[in-house]
């Protein structure tokens, strides 16, 4: 059965272990809010870009694009469950994230 995390545990029991460098601000009653990162990958092309400072990335109908976040996300297995025996890594994420269980990495969006 599902278990929905409070905003609170979220703080206390995933920031700094399972997601690191979050905001503290960004966390709400419905999750944590992910920042934008710099790094883009078009994926049809395979073109990898840096977005600078004050620039945007302007998305054309039918293109697809992964973007970084600031944020990291350690869904490996022991991470997840020293922290919550009971969670499945494949059960941390939302419908539009991408990750694997089995990598330390920054999601992308």
């Amino acid at each position: 059965m599902a278990k929905i995390l409070a905003d609170r545990d979220i703080k206390k029991k995933l920031i700094g272990t399972v997601i690191q460098h979050a905001d503290d601000a960004r966390i709400n009653p419905n999750g944590l809010e992910v920042r934008l990162g710099r790094r883009v990958l078009f994926q049809a092309t395979g073109e990898e870009k840096d977005l600078g400072s004050g620039l945007f990335l302007k998305v054309l109908p039918g293109e697809s694009v992964l973007i970084s976040s600031y944020e990291d996300f350690d869904f490996r297995c022991e991470t997840v469950h020293a922290i919550l025996p009971w969670m499945q890594p494949d059960g941390i994420y939302h419908a539009y994230d991408y990750h694997d269980a089995g990598r330390h990495h920054a999601i992308q969006h």
